[in-house]
């Protein structure tokens, strides 16, 4: 910090000797005027506007945003030239003093320089640092709505894949309720996903409710598996009426049949006692 405050001292004694003096100070090419790959070149601009305390507030912030954002696409070169001015973030995301959209614009930069890199996420759990703690402290507070979402957006890409950062956060104290009552009051309009509930699920603090739903689903698979059982074993609406022969005849042809068949036993008897008649004549 002293150092830091020192060399916006000296920063400010030479832009006030270049304005009273003018054209009497010896002009030097900045740093970054032979740099060749453009996306550090650009980084480094950034830096000397970021790094400037007197600089305006907007300016800093737009200039902390290009870096991360030269950083994310300018490939592993330019991220690594980005990652040095993590201490600095860092610094500002410490104090009390610094603005909410300071913050913010901090952590923007922060997740594009931390993304998919093992190398910068292993130099922000360094114990002089401890990035992924004032991360998790922005977003436990909760201040600022805006400052809390992107600190959780960063710190989705900082821990996703990385199991001894995800530890290193999971010792943190009454880690679980606080991270829920942020989880119930944080809204994320516009945003494609809650990174706070997706935090959530990195660190493995819904594993009891991953389980009780598990154990939920396969019951109601039993069950159904049951009643399936149970509706083939009972017998078809077929089996339960009984077989009509198509050609059983109605009762009223059923009267008419028996009393033909009557007659023709009265006839049959008749013409059999008549034959018996003619036999005896014969």
């Amino acid at each position: 910090m002293i150092q830091f405050r020192q060399l916006n001292v000296l920063n400010y004694v030479r832009k006030a000797a270049q304005h009273l003096l003018g054209d009497q100070t010896e002009r030097t090419d900045p740093p970054w005027a032979n740099e060749e790959n453009l996306y550090k070149k650009e980084i480094f601009k950034n830096a000397s506007i970021f790094r400037d305390s007197f600089a305006a507030q907007e300016e800093r912030e737009e200039a902390v945003k290009r870096i991360g954002h030269n950083g994310y696409t300018g490939g592993l070169e330019a991220s690594n030239c980005a990652s040095e001015l993590i201490p600095d973030m860092l610094e500002i995301l410490r104090s009390d003093d610094a603005q909410p959209s300071m913050k913010s614009a901090i952590c923007q930069a922060l997740s594009e320089i931390l993304y998919r890199n093992r190398k910068i996420q292993d130099k922000m759990k360094r114990a002089e640092l401890g990035g992924a703690s004032v991360l998790l402290e922005l977003v436990l507070k909760n201040d600022d709505e805006r400052c809390a979402r992107w600190a959780a957006y960063a710190l989705t890409v900082l821990i996703d894949d990385n199991v001894p950062i995800m530890r290193e956060l999971l010792v943190t104290p009454s880690l679980k309720p606080r991270l829920t009552l942020v989880l119930n009051a944080l809204d994320w309009p516009m945003w494609p996903e809650n990174y706070v509930k997706k935090l959530y699920a990195l660190l493995g603090l819904n594993k009891k409710r991953q389980i009780q739903a598990g154990l939920m689903s396969q019951l109601r698979a039993i069950k159904k598996m049951n009643e399936e059982k149970e509706t083939e074993n009972q017998p078809s609406e077929s089996e339960k009426t009984p077989k009509v022969s198509p050609f059983k005849l109605s009762p009223r042809l059923k009267n008419v049949s028996g009393g033909a068949s009557e007659k023709s036993s009265a006839t049959g008897s008749e013409s059999s006692s008549t034959d018996g008649l003619a036999n005896v004549e014969v």
